[in-house]
């Protein structure tokens, strides 16, 4: 027992971790001080949870049952006994208005039959259908507003953004495998200054980029699905705003009480109590998460509530923006174009003149922690990647609905001269643009000077992005086949769209790894791919699950209804046409048979 304190009192002064984690003994009393009773939270993390999978049995019964079914649905009969050579036949057949759900089912699909032929009060269930929920994760999805009649072909090649989220995913997990682990018990602690000698070890401050290709996916994205929208009004626009709440705040709120009161349960170990540490100002702080403040407010991480959640706040921030612009461009497209590229220039001369004035310059996150919380996560900072997206959304919105409006992106898509010099480009914009912090990093930034941080941190994300762009351009242009074979599939389709489930839940799940481990962590290349890796497995199966039990259901409330005002006039329309084409037929038939 001595040897295993001596060890724990050796590990949190290798880690400048202060009493009481020393202690094996206080460890054990504090592991069975939090397990003794279960507190009002921690009820009330169980009862979400045991809510949530009575919703999911409930759906799933109903979608594969005749549960709740409508009275116009049945088995159709059988073709001898659907048209008769008589009056009553003829009149049964245009009365009645039943539809078999296999019918519709083979004109349309399963999804489509299921929310027409559940009576209304009953589709609000359908949300929760784990059945339904999964064949959405895995096949594509529409925007729930837009009519099924108004998506065209055009729109296949947008679904390699779901293989470049997974691509940058793997690059964040990557980093904060690293980064992480300074909340377990790291037996090398004191070598750290020595990775970033390493010139490749720089992909790892660099990640921070792969967050800017996501802002510019979101603005790419935002901007796409609100033009697509057929009736745009002022009304709609605020419409938005509830959407993009809807699709956040649910999962941030599941994950902060389950990471706070269940988990915190099951997390034993020599450093424990820097697992519960993270959320102990979640009961202060809460509401900053919840109100999408948390980037502004409070000033320091250190006194946050799931501070890694900054990104959602961002986020939403610069999406207040994109239904104005949408309101702007139907009125004048290139007013629009000329007002999202001044909002471009405008962060950046932002972002040069607060970090030039600012007391604690910095160039690089990771390293320049002030320059992380006072200029980085703020939204004029990030609204540079996030609105060339909206810009290159916006033109290539008005491309996929008219080949001649855009020259520029004709001379792509037709001439590989371009394209080759625009590969050429993206290579050299990324690498450079990454490895040129090498000189900073592997000095701590000690051997730049003001202006040289304050340059880079302007112009990276800029010339990041750029490179990003020249790659995909060509891509979302129906060229580039081998870029699509890497970005597009089945696969990197489900990955994909678990990010935003993966972003929230990876830091919870590796900080209970680290803060419960029983041995020290020797960090090197080997052993921190292996972890990255497992961390990598584990975190995307719980994702997909969460996925289909947690975040589908809480967003699939706002669109079935939506779903189902589309389900039922499409299926309303093909039973008119049916039946009218039947009442023809059945005429001419008795007109035949009297002559």
């Amino acid at each position: 027992m001595l040897e295993l304190q001596s060890l724990f009192e050796g590990a949190a002064d290798f880690n400048d971790v202060q009493s009481p984690h020393i202690s094996y003994f206080s460890v054990t009393d504090y592991v069975e001080e939090r397990q003794s009773s279960a507190s009002v939270g921690e009820i009330f993390g169980w009862l979400i949870i045991l809510g949530f999978g009575f919703l999911i049995l409930v759906g799933t019964l109903i979608q594969c049952t005749k549960l709740c079914d409508k009275p116009n649905i049945r088995v159709k009969k059988s073709s001898h006994e659907a048209i008769e050579h008589s009056e009553s036949s003829y009149n049964s057949l245009i009365n009645e208005g039943e539809i078999d759900p296999n019918e519709i089912t083979k004109e349309f699909n399963h999804d489509v039959s299921v929310l027409y032929r559940k009576k209304p009060l009953a589709v609000i269930f359908l949300a929760f259908s784990a059945i339904r929920n999964s064949s959405k994760l895995v096949f594509s999805q529409k925007n729930a507003q837009v009519d099924p009649k108004l998506i065209s072909n055009e729109e296949r090649t947008l679904r390699l953004f779901s293989g470049l989220r997974f691509y940058c995913m793997l690059w964040i997990l990557y980093a904060n495998t690293i980064a992480l682990t300074e909340w377990g018990v790291v037996e090398n602690i004191k070598d750290k200054p020595n990775f970033f000698k390493n010139f490749f070890f720089t992909v790892f401050p660099a990640a921070f980029f792969a967050a800017d290709v996501f802002f510019f996916i979101s603005g790419f994205l935002a901007i796409y699905s609100i033009l697509k929208l057929k009736n745009y009004t002022y009304v709609t626009a605020f419409y938005q705003y509830g959407r993009r709440l809807f699709r956040l705040i649910p999962m941030i709120a599941f994950v902060m009480i389950v990471s706070k009161f269940v988990i915190s349960r099951f997390v034993e170990g020599p450093m424990c109590q820097r697992y519960n540490e993270e959320f102990d100002d979640c009961g202060k702080y809460f509401w900053t998460n919840l109100l999408m403040v948390n980037n502004f407010y409070p000033a320091h991480l250190e006194s946050r509530c799931m501070s890694w959640t900054w990104f959602a706040s961002v986020d939403f921030q610069m999406f207040l923006l994109v239904p104005l612009l949408g309101i702007i461009f139907r009125m004048n497209k290139f007013i629009g174009y000329v007002f999202t590229l001044f909002l471009v220039g405008l962060g950046v001369f932002l972002t040069a003149l607060l970090n030039g004035l600012s007391s604690s310059t910095g160039a690089n996150p990771y390293l320049d922690t002030e320059f992380f919380t006072d200029l980085y996560i703020k939204p004029w900072a990030r609204g540079v990647p996030y609105f060339i997206g909206v810009y290159f959304g916006s033109r290539f919105f008005y491309y996929s609905r008219n080949v001649d409006e855009n020259i520029f992106f004709n001379k792509i898509k037709y001439n590989p001269y371009i394209r080759a010099v625009m590969y050429l480009a993206s290579f050299c914009l990324t690498f450079t643009t990454v490895f040129v912090l090498f000189s900073y990093t592997k000095d701590y930034g000690s051997n730049w000077s003001v202006a040289g941080q304050v340059i880079y941190a302007t112009i990276s994300p800029v010339s990041f992005i750029a490179g990003v762009t020249c790659l995909i351009l060509p891509a979302l242009l129906g060229k580039a086949k081998l870029i699509r074979f890497l970005l597009v599939g089945p696969v990197l389709n489900l990955l994909g769209r678990t990010t935003y489930v993966v972003a929230l839940a990876h830091p919870v799940l590796m900080l209970g790894i680290y803060t419960t481990v029983g041995q020290q962590i020797y960090v090197e290349s080997y052993k921190m791919f292996t972890l990255f890796v497992g961390h990598s497995f584990l975190i995307y199966v719980l994702s997909i699950a969460l996925n289909i039990l947690i975040e589908l259901p809480a967003r699939g409330v706002e669109a079935i209804w939506h779903d189902r005002y589309y389900a039922t006039q499409m299926v309303n329309e093909y039973i008119d046409e049916r039946d009218n084409s039947q009442k023809k037929h059945a005429k001419e038939e008795i007109k035949t048979s009297d002559q």
